[in-house]
């Protein structure tokens, strides 16, 4: 009788692993984490078009203007001529959205000090609230998504990295020293010093998910391992582990170090991105600054292609046509900047050929999304 009962055990507990891990779960993040993914791609398509804004046609520039800045939280550009307005040296918009996006951090920060240390509030967010809202959850993803587009924006607006081809525009171009049309040195260092906030910002951000990940895993060779099993024990109510330790910071990616770590390593690598480009703008001229981007972009898709960091293979293929799709639109733009005479590169077929060629890696994305869906997928058992 006893053994028959050890037995019943053993089926049963297989039997959940196998369920908790094929199953429709609250906690999966397995399109979540996609959603999240192509979120962030097109933000990076935001910030080649911030930075690339004159090597667009006209026409693109048009179109594109409302949507790329609305990902990147530039929503006082909506229109071509706003952002021409807005590196003007007499316009005061730098300021009043520099301090905006400060604004912003500082609110998420006493966010964060209120639910993490230790009272009240971060009890109940673990263990009362949890059970109709995860409040950690929701606000870790709003922070993510938040983190490069108001990094970017500040470092844009807040070192005037301006620039144009435009001899008319360049007259009264902004250089951070204006404020209601007089020379005002206060201006330049307020608005530097909000850009060196942002970095510190997106650092710090950066280095909590460093805590959570050393602090919350077992070890890089059994971290996949380790958090299925967290998981299964979260969805049957065994223990709270996987939503107390933030274990959805990291549970979407595969075990090994540089894998475990992958969510750093992209915020990392793209804080840098905008470091270079802000740089780059100041001191060299577009051709350097294009050659620089399309060295970067390359060098983290061939990272991606050798680590594959996502548990999910389907993820991974997204990964790879969203930043493969982001170096065709850099090699648009190097030839736009180099002056290659080719009909391709005219405005209108610019336009059409980009729109293709861009259009058709995520025309890709949405097959997978819609296979995906048709399949019924969900989290894979095994590696």
């Amino acid at each position: 009788m006893e053994e028959v009962d050890e037995q019943d055990d053993i089926d049963t507990a297989n039997k959940l692993d196998t369920n908790c891990m094929t199953g429709n779960l609250e906690i999966s993040l397995f399109f979540e984490e996609k959603f999240v993914l192509c979120f962030k791609i097109f933000q990076l398509y935001g910030i080649l078009f911030m930075f690339f804004y004159e090597e667009f046609p006209s026409r693109v520039r048009q179109m594109l203007t409302p949507v790329l800045n609305a990902f990147n939280l530039n929503f006082h550009i909506y229109e071509q001529r706003l952002y021409y307005k807005f590196m003007n040296k007499n316009c005061d918009w730098k300021v009043y959205a520099a301090a905006g996006y400060v604004l912003v951090t500082l609110i998420f920060l006493v966010i964060f000090c209120a639910v993490g240390c230790p009272g009240k509030c971060k009890y109940r967010c673990n263990h009362v609230w949890h059970k109709n809202f995860n409040f950690y959850r929701w606000f870790f993803w709003v922070v993510e998504l938040s983190m490069l587009p108001i990094l970017a924006n500040l470092a844009w607006g807040g070192t005037c990295a301006f620039s144009t081809i435009r001899p008319a525009i360049e007259i009264d171009l902004g250089t951070c020293t204006h404020w209601r049309g007089e020379e005002n040195p206060y201006v330049y260092w307020g608005l530097m010093g909000t850009a060196i906030w942002g970095f510190i910002m997106a650092i710090f951000y950066n280095c909590v998910l460093i805590y959570l990940i050393r602090y919350s895993t077992v070890s890089p060779q059994f971290h996949e391992e380790f958090v299925r099993n967290k998981e299964i024990e979260f969805s049957y109510a065994i223990n709270k582990t996987w939503a107390i330790n933030r274990y959805y910071t990291f549970s979407s990616y595969k075990s090994g170090f540089f894998t475990m770590y992958h969510r750093v390593v992209f915020n990392l690598w793209s804080i840098f991105l905008v470091a270079t480009l802000v740089f780059m703008t100041k001191t060299y001229n577009s051709t350097y600054k294009v050659n620089v981007c399309i060295i970067l972009v390359i060098f983290m898709t061939l990272g991606v292609l050798i680590t594959r960091p996502y548990r999910a293979f389907s993820t991974n293929g997204i990964y790879v046509l969203g930043l493969s799709s982001i170096i065709v639109q850099l090699i648009f733009i190097q030839a736009i900047v180099k002056k290659v005479e080719n009909a391709l590169f005219i405005d209108r077929y610019y336009m059409y050929t980009s729109s293709v060629l861009n259009g058709f890696g995520w025309f890709l994305v949405l097959c997978v999304f819609i296979m995906l869906t048709i399949l019924k997928a969900k989290w894979p058992i095994d590696k």
